[in-house]
């Protein structure tokens, strides 16, 4: 419970700093995590998705919405996989000044941050599975309020600094969104 609450606290003060969300809509789509469009059920003042590379096949060659693995038979994409890393890395003391061959326990840090990733991802696609079981959805007025969230964090950074923010936490719009809605479901 102490990595969960670590990682979301990180993965929260992430969307934060990306622009003060506390809550997105979802973007859903599982197909190519680089250019995601709407799932037939946005509403109308939903700001578009925004489009954005997708880094992790730009990084690892791979795919964003390749499974990675799977979590009581619910797939784990490598976009997700790869986003719940960098929130353990940054946990971890941020990319620039983490000693990957510091061992701790027999461990490198490097395994070490890459075992709390998967774990968090782990984690985390439980409790979106049990928040889909129990019939868990937003209220009309919080999915409202998260959609204008979402539309006024794209409308202060403009779209282009929205999107390299993305880039940076190695995620989707539709990819966050996701997450941020689960993230309310289960607050």
């Amino acid at each position: 419970m102490k990595i969960w609450k670590r990682s979301m606290g990180l993965a929260l003060s992430a969307a934060l700093l990306a622009g003060a969300l506390t809550g997105c809509t979802t973007g859903g789509n599982k197909g190519d995590s680089a250019t995601p469009a709407p799932t037939a059920s946005a509403a109308e003042d939903e700001a578009p998705l925004v489009s954005t590379e997708d880094v992790v096949k730009k990084l690892m060659g791979i795919s964003g919405d390749t499974p990675m693995f799977t979590v009581d038979g619910e797939e784990v994409t490598a976009e997700q996989l790869f986003y719940w890393i960098g929130v353990a890395a940054e946990n971890g003391g941020g990319l620039d000044t983490i000693d990957w061959t510091a061992q701790t326990d027999g461990k490198s840090k490097a395994d070490q941050i890459l075992e709390s990733g998967k774990q968090a991802a782990q984690l985390y696609r439980v409790i979106e599975t049990e928040v889909n079981k129990a019939g868990i959805t937003l209220s009309d007025e919080d999915a409202s309020s998260l959609r204008s969230q979402v539309s006024l964090t794209i409308s202060q950074y403009r779209e282009e600094e929205y999107a390299r923010l993305l880039q940076q936490m190695a995620i989707s719009d539709a990819g966050l969104r996701h997450l941020m809605e689960v993230n309310a479901l289960h607050g």
